[in-house]
């Protein structure tokens, strides 16, 4: 298992942000338009949390970026060999919904095979937060999480930001 990856048998409670970081994507989901922005999101999971320290935005390159995401591979792999040497992990992934809502589509669902990852979905300037397991109540795929944002002194001693 990747160094700060959550357990198998340890099950996400709350998806933590640094204030930074969610206005970042905020800000990447309005400048992206009509097109749905994407990137990773980089940390540790602990105590049931998925403390994210870094979001890394990536370029979409789905045939189709007004409809689906795709994160550009290169950006993937690199991003996880820095996780790595850093002791976290890719935790999951943020994506918009262009006119849509925060809530993951089926189409999401579909393409949520890795159990476990965390799923911000970015929509009218509202962040839904979600992890990925069988079964789940929405799309049948995901479970709502509860996003907790810190900022100001609790980021910075929790060393979060923006990478």
């Amino acid at each position: 298992m990747p160094p700060g990856a959550a357990s198998s048998g340890e099950r996400l409670r709350e998806v933590v942000l640094g204030e930074a970081d969610r206005q970042a994507i905020l800000a990447e989901a309005e400048a992206a338009g009509r097109r749905e922005c994407c990137g990773l999101l980089v940390g540790r999971c602990a105590g049931g949390q998925a403390l994210v320290r870094g979001v890394v935005p990536a370029r979409n390159v789905a045939g189709e970026p007004e409809r689906f995401f795709e994160i550009d591979p290169r950006v993937l792999l690199a991003t996880h060999r820095q996780a790595r040497e850093a002791g976290e992990a890719i935790l999951g992934w943020y994506h918009s919904h262009p006119g849509g809502d925060s809530r993951p589509s089926a189409c999401d669902a579909e393409r949520a095979v890795e159990a476990s990852k965390v799923w911000l979905v970015v929509a009218g300037g509202v962040i839904g937060a979600y992890v990925a397991e069988e079964d789940g109540a929405i799309a049948g795929r995901f479970r709502p999480l509860p996003l907790r944002v810190i900022s100001g002194r609790d980021e910075k001693e929790a060393g979060y930001g923006n990478r």
